[in-house]
C-alpha cells in the first residue's frame, strides 16, 4: 500500500471521523464512534477517485447527516 496515493480517500475518511494512521507502507483503519456525513466531488488524480465513489456511497448511508455525491468524470 502507498498512502499517498489515497491522500484524497484517506481525508474523506477522516472527516467522516474514521479512525486512520498511515505510516510509509501501511493504513491501519480503526472504528468510527459516528460516522459524519461528508460531501464528495470526484475528480482527476489527485482528486477523490471516481472507481471509490460506489463503495464510499454504501459507507455513507451509515452516516449521521446528509451526503452530497457528485461525479464530474462522467
Amino acid at each position: 500500500v502507498i498512502p499517498h496515493h489515497l491522500e484524497s480517500l484517506i481525508a474523506k475518511l477522516r472527516e467522516m471521523g474514521v479512525q486512520i494512521e498511515a505510516n510509509d507502507d501501511q493504513v491501519f483503519v480503526g472504528p468510527a464512534e459516528k460516522m459524519k456525513a461528508v460531501d464528495i466531488k470526484t475528480l482527476v488524480y489527485p482528486g477523490f477517485p471516481t472507481d471509490l465513489q460506489q463503495p464510499l456511497t454504501s459507507l455513507l448511508t451509515g452516516a449521521e447527516g446528509t451526503s452530497m455525491v457528485t461525479d464530474t468524470i462522467y
